[in-house]
């Protein structure tokens, strides 16, 4: 949020409170929106909590309303100042060579908030609108491709795009792995638990366990998280934050990591890769399981 916007969660309440002192506040016309649009996204934010996650994600209800609503409420606080400095600048004083220093007064303020408004946008990015950019269209196209009942595993970031850009389902994800009920959240770790289990496993038979226990269909390998786990997709911010929460599991693989000793699933890479771009490699579940078949997966698809 930007400075207006905070500011505007301070000022905004005492300026209606001293209405009466602002010339330009008699025109101000329907504020009840404020208050409107405040209960309707708490109503929505608790509704949302309360019917996880038929209602989506419960700050997407309020997050975005504040940032809206608190600008809409800068606007109003800086023009309102604003006409009140210009009418203070305007009526005269006494003794009458003090008129200079009300002018002056008056245009640093005007000035400085001209340049706070001005500049706020370039210095805070605005609008920023967090879209996700896909970095892989082939494996998107690849995925999409198969059937639709298909359940793709993987510990890469990339994963959280599959079920936007191919319409497939994942194993788990980053992104919804948010513990806000334990319901909800208990299987999901353990999905994660196993998934890292499997991954950095020395024996082939943990790995065909996995992709048989949960239908694996595809699983989609980082080739880097094989030698490192501090790098994401961009080679830039570190993951660990994320996956090192999984305790013993990744301290466990971190060490094998810095024994060089060759994961079970690097085996596997070699023969059943039906699709690559860049590090990201995807392994076909059916060849991992050779002739032993897969399971249908019975799990709640995400």
């Amino acid at each position: 949020m930007m400075p207006l916007s905070v500011l505007a969660l301070f000022l905004f309440p005492i300026v209606l409170r001293l209405r009466s002192r602002f010339p330009l506040a008699t025109q101000l016309r329907h504020l009840g929106i404020f208050a409107q649009v405040g209960l309707a996204s708490l109503g929505m934010f608790f509704a949302a909590h309360l019917l996880l996650f038929r209602l989506y994600l419960p700050s997407r209800y309020t997050q975005y309303t504040i940032q809206i609503m608190t600008a809409f409420a800068g606007a109003i606080v800086v023009t309102l100042l604003l006409d009140n400095a210009l009418g203070w600048a305007e009526r005269k004083a006494v003794p009458p060579r003090q008129d200079l220093l009300r002018q002056g007064l008056a245009i640093a303020f005007v000035l400085f908030w001209g340049v706070v408004v001005l500049l706020s946008p370039k210095l805070y990015l605005f609008p920023k609108t967090s879209y996700v950019k896909g970095t892989v269209s082939s494996l998107y196209e690849f995925f999409a491709q198969q059937p639709k009942d298909i359940l793709v595993a993987s510990l890469a970031k990339e994963v959280d795009n599959i079920p936007a850009f191919s319409q497939r389902s994942i194993l788990v994800g980053r992104e919804y792995a948010l513990p806000y009920q334990p319901g909800y959240y208990k299987p999901i770790r353990q999905r994660i638990v196993d998934l890292i289990d499997a991954q950095y496993s020395l024996r082939t038979s943990d790995v065909r366990h996995f992709v048989r226990h949960y239908g694996i269909d595809f699983w989609m390998i980082d080739r880097r998280y094989l030698s490192t786990i501090e790098v994401d997709e961009y080679g830039q911010i570190p993951i660990g934050d994320w996956l090192k929460q999984f305790t013993p599991e990744i301290t466990r693989a971190v060490e094998r990591m810095q024994q060089k000793q060759t994961f079970a699933i690097e085996k596997f890479i070699r023969k059943c890769t039906v699709a690559k771009e860049d590090d990201l490699v995807v392994l076909e579940g059916k060849c991992i399981l050779g002739d032993q078949q897969i399971a249908p997966s019975k799990l709640p698809q995400l």
